[in-house]
């Protein structure tokens, strides 16, 4: 087993985390027969985006939350709680205010103000107030290791430093929050340590402070239109699916009907 001998409730957790690893390059190629595909998941949110081409959410109501590609699950979440189900560390959430600035949709978090990007657009249910930002750790970047896209400079003060091997979780308090970035292996940083953290504006996630609803709307990989809400695309490309299954049967049985009677 890894990292040596698991011992008490550590071997169900150790066996469980071994066959999850062993289990992701082979069932990602598993034609799924049911309508809606959809996964369970384990402790680290990480397995269905790895398990399926399609994943359902349900909440605490049971009831469905998003049918989607794993890629948009991650990128344009329908709501705080898938978007906090899926990635390893969780996103961070934390207060912030949707404003105007100069004409221009802004919102203030984390003690800077920074305009929405122009290539993403606010849902119906977005207005002026109170609004959840969502930060993922993977976004969430050292100053000194960030990409030059990654203007929003964060001041903050470490708190945790998790090694984790391959890289370090760095929480931080930013602004009277607590915040978890990725940071690269041997950084150095210390508890209590003043440090700048980078995001990029554009990986920005909005959510309405009473819903929880996502409320900004981002462009989907390789440059697709915008779905009119977050996974209606998807959803209404299911039915259209389960609509040409059902019409397949009967086109196969004309087909072989007409090469009889020829």
């Amino acid at each position: 087993m890894r990292g040596g001998a698991a011992r008490g409730g550590d071997v169900a957790a150790e066996i469980e985390i071994e066959l999850v690893d062993a289990a992701r390059g082979t069932t990602a190629n598993v034609p799924l027969q049911v309508a809606v595909p959809c996964a369970t998941c384990g402790g680290d949110g990480v397995q269905p985006g790895t398990q399926v081409s399609a994943c359902s959410r349900c909440g605490g109501s049971g009831r469905l939350q998003q049918v989607d590609a794993p890629e948009t699950l991650y990128d344009n979440p329908a709501n705080i709680f898938v978007a906090g189900f899926i990635g390893s560390p969780r996103m961070n959430f934390v207060r912030g205010s949707l404003t105007t600035t100069r004409g221009v949709a802004a919102v203030e978090f984390l003690g800077v103000t920074t305009p929405l990007s122009s290539r993403a657009k606010l849902t119906a249910e977005a207005a002026d107030g109170a609004v959840t930002v969502g930060l993922r750790p993977e976004d969430l970047m050292w100053r000194r290791a960030a990409p030059p896209e990654s203007t929003l400079t964060l001041s903050a003060e470490v708190d945790v430093v998790e090694p984790m091997g391959h890289e370090a979780y760095v929480t931080a308090v930013c602004a009277g929050e607590t915040v978890t970035s990725r940071f690269p292996p041997r950084s150095g940083v210390r508890t209590r340590e003043r440090i700048e953290l980078a995001l990029n504006p554009a990986r920005l996630h909005l959510f309405d402070a009473r819903s929880g609803n996502t409320i900004l709307q981002r462009p989907v990989a390789g440059g697709a239109e915008l779905p009119r809400s977050v996974g209606e695309a998807r959803v209404d490309e299911s039915e259209e699916g389960r609509s040409e299954r059902q019409h397949e049967p009967h086109t196969r049985s004309a087909q072989s009907r007409a090469e009889e009677i020829s």
